[in-house]
Parts: structure tokens; sequence; C-alpha cells
């Protein structure tokens, strides 16, 4: 996950293999280990994982977002990133029309570009 040319057959693996909460709380220590040493990489793995298996995108209580508050609150908490409200505003607005998947699209935003700040850093 860490590579951004993964095999195509190794996608299709990680999007077969059942996995449980305890892989999951698993995987989210090995990434909070990881981000200690490496945060890019931690990133860039957990960015992955969020792209082919969206389930784990989950809020700090373990559900699915559902609100724009909570996606701010996320950017906020995770990495200082104030959004605009706007933005948000414009986020409710397409849920409402199109469902709580964008939700799901919206961290994964956050999440990039938390990812290009560390990289633009360097």
């Amino acid at each position: 996950m860490a590579y951004e040319n993964i095999r195509s057959w190794d996608k299709q693996d990680l999007k077969a293999i059942p996995f449980s909460n305890a892989d999951y709380e698993q995987l989210q220590l090995k990434l909070d280990n990881l981000s200690s040493i490496n945060r890019e990489l931690a990133l860039r793995i957990e960015i992955g994982f969020k792209t082919l298996r969206p389930e784990f995108i989950k809020t700090a209580d373990g559900f699915s977002y559902s609100s724009s508050k909570e996606i701010a609150e996320y950017s906020r908490r995770r990495y200082g990133i104030e959004l605009e409200e706007k933005h948000l505003e414009q986020l409710d607005d397409d849920a409402k029309n199109t469902g709580n998947k964008v939700y799901l699209k919206a961290i994964l935003d956050v999440d990039y570009k938390a990812l290009e700040g560390m990289t633009t850093k360097k």
C-alpha cells in the first residue's frame, strides 16, 4: 500500500480479504506506530487502504461520517486544517442529493491535502 503503483491483483486481494474489527484495530495500531517513525509513509498506506476499503473510513466512535461538521472536526483534530464554511455547506448539499458517500470522499480529500502538505515541506 505504500507504493502508488500497487499491482492490480494485490488490490483485488485487499478488496476481497475479510477484515474483522480486530483486524481493523490492529491495522490502526500498526499505522500509529509507523506514523511515529514515518508519518508520510503511514498516511500513504492509510489512504491506500481507505481507497480500497471505504469501510475503514470511520469516526472516532467507529461510525460512518454523516455530516460536514464531523468532516471539519476530523480535519481540525487530525491535521490542524480548517475547512471553509462554504465548502462544508456544499458537502451537506451534495450529500442530500447523492448520499453519504460524499463524506467518505471528503475524508480522503482531507487526507490527500495533509499528505500534500507533508510532501511540499521537504
